[in-house]
């Protein structure tokens, strides 16, 4: 036995549980992965569909689409425990970027600090 839930209803409960526009993704994804017209996508497929059509609606960066495309390589080929392994990996990969983000974020913010203070002595300087 693979697993408890198919992944097309796993996908169809996150759809409903995650914020807009991430929800599209897993919606989407779901769709794929039912039959239409006798044409049934792999989860891959569905998945890396899902992905090219919603990722440039998002704020994913490349390497947060890359990770995301990653973990499609593994969806549905695996037992249940397989599939966890993934999904912790990716999580990992993810919660790397969020500490990168934030990085870069605190230097650009202490930038952005720093050229406004030096913009107002400057303005005061030329005024006198």
């Amino acid at each position: 036995m693979y697993g408890h839930t198919p992944l097309d209803e796993a996908c169809e409960q996150l759809s409903a549980q995650v914020p807009p526009p991430l929800n599209k993704l897993f919606a989407k994804a779901a769709a794929g992965m039912r039959a239409r017209d006798g044409h049934i996508q792999t989860a891959k497929s569905a998945w890396h569909s899902a992905l090219q059509s919603e990722a440039p609606h998002s704020a994913l960066k490349s390497q947060d689409v890359r990770i995301l495309y990653d973990l499609g390589m593994s969806l549905g080929i695996s037992d249940r425990e397989d599939q966890r392994n993934h999904l912790r990996h990716a999580m990992k990969r993810i919660e790397q970027e969020e500490a990168n983000a934030s990085d870069e974020a605190g230097r650009y913010v202490r930038m952005y600090r720093s050229i406004g203070v030096l913009s107002g002595i400057l303005a005061v300087i030329l005024m006198y």
